[in-house]
Formats: structure tokens, C-alpha cells, sequence
């Protein structure tokens, strides 16, 4: 496997950091997740969570080992350094400043460990005015642009309905780490990785950030509509929506055959500019015309013709879809306090060393004895630590 032979020490929680070290679990590293001792992380207990697991934490930390240790306690924060000591990559999402306090921080971690790649994800980064604020996806959200982004035509800005902002910092978090790791073959170095959740959900916005430094004008909540390109926005059909983008004149002609409307050869919707200015109308006649058959039935025409198509699901139609079915995006797994297992897979193929599910996720503290007997602690002086508090096991 890609990663095999990593260790990962994963102190964060909820997911922005938590998925990121699964995915690196999910391609060989051996990731253990550090977690309070009794309570744990706090994602076990949304979305009606029993038993200390619910479905989005199981969703987000397969591929990982669970020690229960109280970070409080100067045994325990001695512990967890001597986890950091021996990994490859430390991973947290405290508030800048609560890793150092805590001994755990880049510089202590590094000087004893001066290979180490340390990433820290937080809400705005290690310095700057908002540095100490707590962020989340909705905060991020709101204030990257992505909100003001979305949502209908002259209304109040939008939450995106999923962990965007989260996962922009997971994903980016994934890609420094590795990079980090290809870094340090070259060097032997490690280095410290600071990523936020603000500038990664800016990330996602490089053409709109890009035509609003060169212009200066605000743009506009659109809705489903792309305001430059039409037709590139959603259609209502007989039975439901269809999304359709066209890029060229030559796709538009191919268009115009699969509709069957003699009245969109006309020439005001010759060209983008032309329908752009004839929107109102153009908009009209398209919705006439995909409203004679069900969004079935126009995908299918559509592909027939070539033409960019695809339906609207509603989410439970998702993982109905044949496509989805065939790059097998749903793993499953037996999930212990939560049984069968059903959650989102690796979401990209390799032909040499694959991404694999080898365990599911672990209960709070399940592997406590086994990460500290690794680190040389003898089954009695593990008892004492966990008779003292420092340590908790199931």
C-alpha cells in the first residue's frame, strides 16, 4: 500500500482533521487516534449516536487504532509525546497555543523528532487577528464567500449542505502531508504544516475570486445558473430536473436536434451572447421543451447526442445511480456499537496499491493497552495508569 510503514498520531476530532487521517489510514498508514477518556470525540455522539458511535464517526475514522488518555494529566501528555517521538506525522485541531501548553507542540515534537511533519488544521491558522477563534464549517462558509455565493436570485445567502469548508481542509491537509512526506525522503527533514479551514474554502473558489480581483464587482447570488454560459444551469422535465452544460456553438447545434424546437435555431439564440441577452425568452422555450419527457428519458437523448446531462437526485436516489454502483463509493463493514456499517469509500482508484478498509472504527480507548505495550509499558504499569485515570480502556 502506498502508506504502509507511516504512522500517523491523530489527535484531532470532529472532521475536518479526523477525516484526513483516515484517508491516509485508508492508503496503508497505521493511524492512532488519541481521544479523552470516557467521553471521546465529540462526532460519536451526532446524528443520534448510541453506544459511543454513530454512523458519521464511523464514516470518518476507519483504519485507526484507539487510545483513551487524559492530555490533562502530566503522565498522560508524557505518554502522548512518546507516541509523537516515534510517528511519522502528527496531526491536531486545538486552538493555536493548546498544543504547546500541553508539551505537544511543533517545537517540542521536533526537537525530538526532527523528521516528523506536524500539520495542524484550524479555523484561521497559527497567527493573525482571528487566530484564537474557534471555526467551524458554517463559519468558514460564511465568511470564505462560498454563502454569499449561493442560493436564488434575491435571497439570503445559503449554506452549502455538507461539511464543505471541513472537507476543504481535510483534503488540503492530505495533500501537504503527503507532499510533506515525498519532501522529507529528499531531505530528511519534516516541517510544520498550518492549514485552515478559511483559506481552504477560499481554495474552492479560485474563478469567482479571480473575476472579482480583476473587476471589482460583486457577483451575484445566481441560484442554479451559470450567469457567463447558457444553456449551464437546471431544467425542470415532466417528472423532475435535469442539469445541462454546454461550452460551444457545435454543442448547441447538437442541442437543437435533440430538442426538436425549430424556434432555438432562431438567430437572437445563435450565440452564448446571444442568449445571454434573450435569457428570459431562451429560459421559456427550454423549459417548454424539456417539459414533453422525463429527465430519464432526456439523459438518455442527451447522451445520444453528446450533449453534458445529468439528473438532480434527491440524496436517496444517489446511491441508486449504476455509475455510482460500478466505482463502488459505498464500503461496508461490520461496525462494533454500531453494526452494519454503510459509509463512503476512498473516492479514487490506483492500479499498483489500492486504498483498502482493513478495520473498522475503534471504540473509545479499544487499543489502549496494545499502542502502550508497543511503547515498552508493562501490563502492571498500564493497570496503574488506568487505576490513576491517565488512561482509560473499554
Amino acid at each position: 500500500m502506498m502508506l504502509e510503514g507511516i504512522r500517523v498520531l491523530d489527535l484531532s476530532r470532529v472532521i475536518a482533521g479526523p477525516y484526513c487521517a483516515m484517508l491516509l489510514g485508508d492508503l496503508g498508514a497505521d493511524v492512532i487516534k488519541v481521544e479523552r477518556p470516557g467521553r471521546g470525540d465529540d462526532l460519536r455522539y451526532l446524528r443520534g449516536g448510541t453506544n459511543a458511535m454513530s454512523a458519521p464517526f464511523a464514516g470518518c475514522n476507519r483504519n485507526k487504532r484507539g487510545i483513551a488518555v487524559d492530555l490533562q494529566k502530566p503522565e498522560g501528555a508524557t505518554l502522548v509525546f512518546e507516541l509523537a517521538r516515534g510517528a511519522d506525522v502528527v496531526l491536531e485541531n486545538f486552538l493555536p497555543g493548546v498544543a504547546a501548553k500541553l508539551g505537544l507542540g511543533y517545537r517540542d515534537v521536533s526537537a525530538a523528532n526532527p523528521r516528523v511533519v506536524y500539520a495542524s488544521v484550524t479555523g484561521f491558522g497559527q497567527d493573525g487577528p482571528y487566530a484564537k477563534r474557534p471555526g467551524y464549517n458554517t463559519i468558514a462558509q460564511g465568511m470564505s464567500g462560498i454563502m454569499g455565493l449561493t442560493g436564488m436570485p434575491g435571497q439570503p445567502p445559503t449554506r452549502v449542505g455538507a461539511s464543505v469548508s471541513d472537507l476543504a481542509g481535510s483534503w488540503v491537509a492530505f495533500g501537504m502531508i503527503n507532499a510533506a512526506l515525498v519532501h522529507r525522503e529528499r531531505t530528511g527533514r519534516g516541517q510544520h504544516l498550518d492549514v485552515n479551514l478559511l483559506a481552504s474554502s477560499m481554495a474552492l473558489l479560485p474563478d469567482p475570486a479571480a473575476i472579482y480581483l480583476a473587476t471589482g464587482e460583486r457577483p451575484k447570488r445566481e441560484g442554479n445558473r451559470n450567469p457567463a454560459l447558457t444553456p449551464a444551469e437546471a431544467y425542470p422535465t415532466k417528472d423532475g430536473w435535469l442539469n445541462l452544460v454546454l461550452l460551444n456553438e457545435d454543442q448547441y447545434a447538437r442541442l437543437c436536434d435533440v430538442l426538436g424546437d425549430p424556434e432555438l435555431t432562431a438567430e437572437r439564440f445563435a450565440t452564448n451572447e446571444g442568449r445571454l441577452a434573450h435569457y428570459a425568452d431562451f429560459r421559456a422555450r427550454m423549459e417548454a421543451a424539456l417539459s414533453r419527457a422525463t429527465t430519464a428519458e432526456w439523459v438518455e437523448r442527451m447522451e445520444r447526442g453528446n450533449i453534458a446531462a445529468g439528473p438532480i437526485y434527491e440524496f436517496d436516489e444517489v446511491f441508486e445511480d449504476p455509475q455510482v454502483k460500478h466505482l463502488g463509493l459505498v464500503a461496508e463493514f461490520a461496525q462494533p456499537g454500531l453494526g452494519h456499517a454503510r459509509v463512503l469509500g476512498f473516492p479514487a482508484r490506483a492500479s499498483a496499491t489500492p486504498a483498502s478498509i482493513r478495520r473498522p472504527a475503534p471504540r473509545i480507548g479499544e487499543h489502549t493497552d496494545e499502542i502502550l505495550q508497543e511503547l515498552g509499558l508493562a501490563r502492571e504499569e498500564i493497570d496503574r495508569l488506568v487505576a490513576a485515570g491517565v488512561v482509560w480502556r473499554p
